[in-house]
């Protein structure tokens, strides 16, 4: 629903954030680059005219699962 734009903007940021930022964690382009600061995504739209619905959910469930002895 965006251009290829947005996932090398938000590689570029990851790549130069500190590792104790990034480690294990899952990310969703826009919302990283929305965490770092960016606000205008329109250069990213498919349709200069149109703003993509998310389809994404706005949180991921939590995978976490307690750990046996």
């Amino acid at each position: 629903m965006r251009t290829p734009a947005i996932i090398a903007d938000a590689i570029n940021v990851i790549l130069n954030d500190d590792c104790r930022n990034i480690n294990g964690r899952c990310f969703i382009d826009e919302d990283y680059l929305k965490d770092n600061g960016y606000l205008d995504f329109k250069k990213y739209r498919c349709d200069p005219n149109h703003e993509p619905p998310r389809m994404m959910p706005k949180l991921f469930p939590s995978l976490l699962v307690q750990e046996e002895n």
